[in-house]
């Protein structure tokens, strides 16, 4: 079974002060709605978001479950990828120490590991899941009749996986299947540093269920500290056809969380994911997002106040 501690699920917040004297604080918000066209058809959300606090580094994670009718699981497919993530991503960083690797080819290996490791410890636990709660009829009626053993139980519970974590050295990010991330640098400028798959197109994506999810994660590593990183699911990301006016509603909503704190800013989250649905697609809607005050007011050009010691 899995055990989480202090993992904040959906609709909450973790802060992060990295110790040994570094100069940003880390904080994590997340959020998930249900989205209109769910409500409308009455059916579950399928998306799922949290976030994991602990001295020295912060993680937080999304996942989207399939929509399509056999994969009526997928919402709770999605909430093990994301508790199962943030669990090995925890593990990751303190099996790693204060660095990573040293050159690119060691990071890889490591990373590609950190994903193999999240599929098998997934599959695990969706078979443990299935094992207590087997299909009803009513369920097994909606299995397509061409499936095999592997799609009978994993495909069911299939979902995407966004994942990102920030140490007091270095960060990283894992992705598998739509949805994106958007990393908003020191210098200002946003960038989406995890490569696209070109195989997730419309209502198609690749899978954590996938027979080969370990060769279709992506990932990206920096010893460059941002000064954010937003999550998204695809009822987020793709509720803007021009990427900047998305990256211009991130960027405000970090401004609402450095200057008016971390309460109204999750206000403010919960009120604008529900918008976001009705707005895009009335997709479930998802967006974590990692952010140090210190650094995006270095980015504005403002001098941080010093710490006083009381």
């Amino acid at each position: 079974m899995i055990f989480v501690i202090l993992l904040c699920l959906k609709n909450a917040f973790s802060v992060l002060c990295i110790p040994g004297g570094c100069d940003y604080i880390f904080s994590c918000i997340n959020g998930t709605s249900i989205g209109l066209s769910h409500l409308r058809n009455n059916l579950p959300c399928q998306d799922y978001s949290a976030c994991l606090q602990k001295s020295g580094y912060v993680i937080a994670a999304v996942a989207d479950g399939h929509g399509a009718e056999p994969y009526f699981r997928s919402g709770r497919g999605s909430e093990l990828a994301v508790t199962i993530a943030i669990m090995a991503a925890e593990e990751f960083i303190k099996s790693s120490g204060d660095t990573l690797l040293k050159n690119t080819e060691d990071i890889n290996r490591q990373l590609s590991q950190l994903a193999k490791c999240i599929i098998s410890r997934w599959g695990d636990e969706v078979y443990e899941d299935f094992g207590a709660h087997p299909y009803s009829e009513e369920e097994i009626a909606k299995l397509p009749a061409d499936w095999g053993f592997d799609d009978y139980i994993y495909s069911v519970y299939g979902s995407t996986l966004l994942l990102s974590a920030v140490t007091e050295k270095y960060w990283f990010a894992l992705q598998i299947g739509d949805g994106r991330i958007f990393v908003l640098g020191a210098d200002g400028n946003f960038n989406e540093p995890v490569p696209w798959d070109e195989n997730c197109f419309l209502n198609a994506t690749t899978s954590i269920c996938d027979t080969d999810a370990a060769d279709e994660f992506r990932h990206y590593y920096s010893d460059k500290l941002p000064a954010a990183v937003f999550l998204c699911t695809d009822g987020v990301s793709e509720a803007y056809r021009n990427k900047k006016d998305l990256c211009k509603v991130l960027e405000q909503l970090v401004r609402i969380l450095v200057s008016q704190g971390k309460f109204k800013g999750k206000r403010v989250l919960d009120k604008m994911l529900p918008e976001i649905s009705e707005y895009g697609n009335r997709d479930d809607t998802s967006l974590s997002c990692i952010y140090s005050k210190e650094m995006f007011l270095t980015k504005e050009n403002i001098t941080p106040p010093k710490k006083s010691l009381k």
